[in-house]
């Protein structure tokens, strides 16, 4: 295989968020795709569950039998924090009520409290960083694709006062090898990991609304 220039991974240039069917692959429909770069930060934290640790000591208060088991992944624990004001996107986030006028989204209204979490079937989040070598873009694959193929979002804490109002999320991962290939047919490896990235030579283009999902 290949050497590819080692490279870091700085600034998110563009993220895209699909509806999913309930068996996890992306779901068609008019409006069940947006691309947007008026992105802040994505917070992805891992959450284990920890291993026994167990130590027996013997009469003496001396450690006779010392065992760690190893610490397994539960899921990643996810903070989101977009920048405008988008009916459209949370509604695919959060599954919040649409209200409409002339054509156009014009706000939109939270799901009802027996709503959250049990009936929404969760949305991918893909995200493209730029991949800097010798500061620069690198020349064979300026860009890095972070992948979370199935995740689940509610509304953060919000202040309303003379700052700009903060629109946060806060979410979680689960695993979906359904997502096969992605929204778009575009990712070329297996997506039954729950946080994925990789090297790749283009970023999709940002469209204030939300755009056609077409069968993937």
């Amino acid at each position: 295989m290949a050497e590819l220039n080692c490279g870091g991974s700085v600034q998110i240039c563009a993220i895209r968020v699909a509806t999913l069917e309930i068996d996890g692959t992306p779901l068609p429909g008019p409006s069940n795709l947006y691309v947007t770069d008026a992105f802040a930060s994505l917070v992805v934290t891992p959450n284990f569950t920890k291993g026994v640790d167990l130590e027996v000591v013997n009469a003496c208060g001396a450690p006779q039998l010392l065992y760690k088991d190893m610490d397994r992944l539960k899921r990643w624990d996810l903070t989101l924090s977009l920048i405008y004001l988008d009916p459209e996107l949370e509604q695919l986030l959060i599954g919040a009520e649409t209200f409409g006028t002339g054509g156009y989204s014009v706000g939109s209204g939270t799901p009802l409290t027996a709503a959250y979490g049990g009936y929404r079937y969760g949305v991918s989040l893909e995200l493209w960083a730029k991949h800097i070598v010798n500061g620069d873009l690198d020349i064979t694959y300026p860009y890095i694709r972070y992948v979370l193929p199935r995740s689940y979002w509610t509304h953060d804490k919000r202040s309303l006062d003379i700052n700009a109002v903060p629109q946060d999320y806060v979410g979680y991962t689960s695993a979906n090898p359904n997502w096969y290939n992605g929204p778009m047919n575009d990712w070329p490896y297996a997506s039954d990991s729950q946080f994925m990235w990789a090297y790749t030579k283009t970023l999709p283009n940002p469209v204030c609304g939300g755009q056609p999902l077409v069968h993937s």
